[in-house]
């Protein structure tokens, strides 16, 4: 018997499974169109996000030279030889790098080479502010001649300056380079057996002439980097001790030339040194080498301090259009949230002595009246330190000095006060900004530190009604006013670029691998054979018995 039901139910379960199947999808589709519509909406928003008008935010600080990984040099040496150089990072982190160093030059089929391996490294308990990197290496150097020293040395490099000093010693001996020998011939008469001779006799004396590399030496290397020009000069002394009377001094410089955002630089050496000794026969000389260098693995230059471009918005108080009349109501208080942006100056005189970053006492208690506004008070974003000098110094001596001072208030207020160092931006702006005049009587003024921070104050008021009320319209109401926005540039609190480039630059020391000269006489004497003479014929009276 046939069941319609049950029929019919067959019918319609391939529609019902049909149409949940097409719910699926749909709902599928719903998915991904509220995908698409907020990637859009992402999208616009992002678009819109304003974009900073030309000339609101102060420009970044320019590249500085810090160093790539690897770099290779070719030029000239003196006595027409031609130069190479070979510079390599074999391992880097961020306090320390350990660096291979090689060099090759010569003529004639002849070569000298060098090897140095230096280890640099920035102290993990130093504190950061006025840290020195420490340098040690230890060189292998060879002239043409397969003459060779070792020395061994370390030094000290900062923002400011770089030093060193180092010991070197021949390692291997002496190599004859001429013999004269002279001889002299005697000749002497005598009798053996009553029978006369001559006999010769030669003397010859050898003078031998050596060659050796100084027995020990001293070298001492003091530079600095000048970064408008990014121009590194080295200057250097060396004095190398012989046996007997046997000296050199050898006085150098070194200049090398980095180009802003190029891999191209230019190394220029001099060297003039003086002998003394009783067999030299050059007392002074010079040489000069000229190298052009490429550095490639990495960028060789990054702004002196990392910065990032932020949008600052202060809320600006809202204004009331005038009422056209007194409104009639009871007088009552009112309370009323105000954004105030606060400055402090922090004046040379009574916080910082003359060229000087230090903190005085009288500095240390203004900022502790700072630190207890701050805590009494709300307070929005960030609390900008700009540091400043009058225009006594060189741009970029005022600039670090500007920074340094900026710097100094910033940790105060992190130690003492305990705000936090991502709250705190320090920067410097030299003497770029001068607020008083740069005369004899108000220059000091300009030698300060300026701070600025948002806080909020409520100011409680009562409003002053008529003393006859009288109808009138409502007063209109407040308008509200655009936020002021301010576009800054705020500097990271990473690592100072000169720290990267006091870790890449290796100390240098004096790769020539100069001789002295020692002589030594040698004499013989050897005998000739005997030359006989024959006697004269003589007369003897006859005899008879």
């Amino acid at each position: 018997m046939l069941d319609f039901a049950s029929y019919g139910a067959a019918r319609i379960k391939p529609k019902a499974l049909l149409y949940q199947g097409n719910e699926k999808m749909l709902k599928a589709r719903r998915v991904l169109l509220a995908t698409l519509l907020s990637l859009i909406a992402s999208g616009t928003l992002a678009a819109d996000d304003p974009a900073p008008p030309p000339g609101a935010v102060p420009p970044e600080d320019p590249p500085t030279y810090v160093g790539a990984r690897t770099r290779i040099g070719l030029g000239y040496q003196s006595r027409d030889q031609l130069r190479g150089e070979f510079y390599h990072l074999l391992t880097e982190d961020k306090s320390s790098a350990l660096i291979g160093e090689g060099w090759v030059a010569g003529r004639d089929g002849r070569y000298g080479a060098g090897l140095k391996l230096s280890y640099q490294w920035l102290p993990e308990t130093q504190a950061k502010f006025g840290a020195s990197v420490r340098k040690a290496f230890l060189a292998v150097d060879q002239n043409l001649w397969h003459d060779r020293k070792l020395s061994v040395g370390g030094g000290l490099e900062n923002e400011a300056y770089f030093f060193g000093g180092y010991l070197s010693g021949g390692i291997t001996g002496r190599r004859e380079i001429s013999a004269i020998a002279s001889s002299v011939t005697d000749t002497l008469q005598g009798v053996d057996g009553g029978r006369p001779y001559l006999q010769d006799f030669t003397t010859t004396t050898t003078v031998r002439t050596f060659e050796r590399p100084y027995d020990y030496g001293l070298g001492l290397r003091l530079g600095t980097f000048v970064e408008p020009a990014l121009l590194r000069i080295t200057g250097g002394l060396d004095q190398e001790w012989g046996r007997g009377d046997a000296r050199q001094t050898t006085g150098s410089v070194a200049l090398e030339k980095f180009f802003y955002n190029s891999p191209i630089s230019v190394a220029l050496v001099g060297e003039y040194f003086r002998k003394s000794g009783q067999y030299e026969t050059e007392r002074d000389d010079h040489r000069v080498s000229l190298v052009l260098r490429y550095e490639l693995g990495g960028k060789a230059h990054r702004p002196i301090r990392e910065s990032k471009v932020v949008r600052v918005e202060t809320p600006a108080p809202a204004v009331a259009e005038p009422a056209a009349a007194p409104v009639a109501q009871a007088a009552q208080p009112r309370v009323e949230k105000r954004a105030v942006k606060v400055t402090a100056t922090m004046a040379a005189d009574a916080f910082f002595k003359f060229d000087s970053a230090q903190l005085t006492d009288d500095a240390k208690k203004a900022l502790s009246d700072v630190i207890a506004t701050l805590r009494n008070n709300k307070y929005e974003g960030s609390i900008v330190l700009t540091g400043h000098t009058c225009d006594i110094g060189a741009d970029d001596y005022n600039l670090r000095l500007s920074m340094r001072r900026a710097m100094a208030v910033k940790k105060y207020l992190n130690e003492i006060g305990s705000i936090g160092l991502e709250v705190l931006v320090a920067e410097g702006r030299g003497e770029a900004n001068p607020r008083f005049a740069n005369t004899k009587a108000t220059r000091h003024k300009n030698r300060r530190v300026d701070l600025e921070f948002v806080t909020y104050t409520e100011k409680l008021e009562d409003v002053i009604l008529p003393a006859d009320p009288v109808v009138a319209r409502p007063a209109a109401p407040a308008v509200k006013r655009e936020p002021i926005v301010e576009w800054r540039r705020e500097y990271l609190d990473t690592e100072p670029a000169w720290v990267r480039r006091a870790l890449h630059n290796t100390l240098p020391h004096k790769q020539a691998v100069d001789v002295y000269r020692q002589q030594e006489k040698e004499t013989t004497v050897s005998e000739g054979p005997r030359r006989y003479l024959n006697r004269p014929p003589g007369a003897a009276n006859d005899s008879y018995a």
